[in-house]
């Protein structure tokens, strides 16, 4: 049997290597969730607004890369959409020729916010249990509601990776039970090192036909592209590939970043081995000599910023999840999976990744990594945390736990009513068609896991 800490109690030898005091496991920070959204994933502020540090006018909502909906808590729903009204984009009317009849209608897409219900719960000691371990009474049962709002951050920070590659939080693509059972949508503008963007028709001006983001086609053009990652010399991080997710994302209307300042720049999040791969690149060399390092250490990006790059900030971050199809893991269920490899009660609990949340890393050699714009998702809240606390059996059994109900989702637009013009084609999108995603991007570079030494 694993010891654990009741039956270490009842060792004499043990006993007396154990402390009075007990310590906290030491735990890795999730650094991109709590850049994106600091008031949010902390769950310990008063307020449920995430703060903006965009501009206060011109962009969409209020700017901040993570948007807060908040209307299920007056509303009594678990889903709605969210209109999002076109520009006119029809030529005018000139001289004399007739006007009636010729006015543009107004389209909208629309974007779906969703939410789930949430808990967990921890069992600290009762009884005699609780006898053995008395002289760790503070840790074990003082401190329960600590343990479960450190779970809850964690818990949240998890789904803000899943979210970005998979279009989904964790409790919304579980598969089982009272999971959201939503199916996996990888990122709409996703571009593949040595490859491009994925999904593109022969003269890149628009998805192949019958493969447009969220549906079977293109998840198979995701794989696809991925499983041509295999040289990590020619296919893995470069200066060339950042600067050209630059480049792409600016075509894609994404929204910069805006500091207060005015300053305004693409934060672009890559797994460390990426990193690694970034520094060893020729053109990296002569791009570090250039910079003045001591004043960037000032510069509110240097904040954790690894180096700026064309107009993107880089950071990195080890939890950023990798790409599998099945020719990376057999398991895989769906044509493509994204973070940790799920263990097979995993499985079957409906996780298509690990489900412990932060303790594994991603050791996967497709790294993915995300460059992030202005609302590039949106959490549902529908009230904030809330501790439950049950005793039964007169004492000897004792449950605190946590509800959460909240998910988050990527944002992008789909044309749910088939109102909107392609302005390739000139006819309209099928209603529910994918329309656009100006919010985030997301690459793919094949970035092994194992560090050379």
């Amino acid at each position: 049997m694993a010891a654990t800490i009741l039956n270490l109690a009842n060792n004499p030898e043990l006993r007396t290597l154990l402390s009075d005091m007990m310590y906290r496991q030491m735990w890795r920070g999730h650094r991109m969730s709590r850049w994106l959204a600091p008031e949010f994933v902390r769950q310990n502020r008063p307020k449920e607004e995430v703060d903006s540090i965009g501009p206060k006018s011109g962009a969409k909502w209020t700017g901040a890369p993570v948007e807060v909906q908040n209307a299920f808590i007056q509303e009594g729903r678990t889903d709605y959409l969210v209109p999002i009204k076109n520009r006119l984009t029809q030529h005018e009317i000139f001289g004399n020729d007739p006007r009636s009849g010729n006015a543009e209608s107004l389209a909208y897409g629309f974007q779906a916010v969703y939410i789930n219900r949430s808990w967990k719960g921890v069992a600290p000691p009762t009884g005699t249990d609780f006898q053995k371990v008395k002289q760790w009474a503070k840790s074990l049962v003082g401190e329960n509601r600590s343990d479960l709002t450190d779970y809850l951050r964690d818990n949240i920070s998890s789904s803000v990776y899943l979210a970005l590659v998979t279009g989904w939080s964790r409790d919304l693509l579980n598969t089982v039970g009272g999971g959201g059972k939503k199916a996996i949508r990888s990122h709409p503008n996703m571009f593949v090192a040595g490859y491009g963007q994925v999904g593109m028709n022969a003269q890149g001006t628009d998805y192949a036909t019958g493969a447009r983001p969220g549906t079977a086609a293109y998840e198979t053009a995701v794989a696809n592209a991925i499983n041509g990652l295999t040289d990590p010399t020619a296919q893995g991080m470069t200066v060339k590939f950042v600067k050209n997710l630059a480049a792409a994302a600016s075509r894609l209307k994404i929204a910069k970043i805006a500091m207060e300042s005015g300053f305004s720049f693409y934060p672009l999040w890559i797994k460390d081995v990426a990193w690694e791969q970034l520094q060893n690149d020729p053109d990296f060399g002569s791009l570090a000599k250039s910079l003045f390092i001591s004043e960037l250490s000032k510069h509110p990006l240097g904040n954790g910023m690894n180096i700026f790059i064309g107009e993107c900030a880089v950071y990195s971050d080890n939890e950023m999840p990798c790409a599998y199809t099945v020719a990376d893991d057999a398991t895989v269920t769906s044509t493509v999976e994204y973070g940790p490899r799920p263990t097979s009660a995993d499985r079957a609990a409906g996780f298509s990744f690990n489900s412990s949340t932060g303790r594994t890393l991603d050791t996967g050699n497709k790294a993915t990594c995300a460059l992030i714009g202005q609302s590039c998702m949106t959490v549902g809240v529908a009230h904030k945390p809330n501790f439950t606390e049950e005793e039964k059996d007169h004492g000897n059994v004792h449950e605190l736990g946590v509800e959460w109900y909240q998910s988050i989702v990527r944002d992008e637009v789909y044309d749910t009513l088939g109102l909107i013009v392609n302005p390739v084609t000139g006819s309209n999108f099928a209603a529910g068609d994918f329309y656009e995603n100006t919010s985030s991007l997301v690459g793919v570079t094949c970035s092994p896991y194992a560090l050379g030494y």
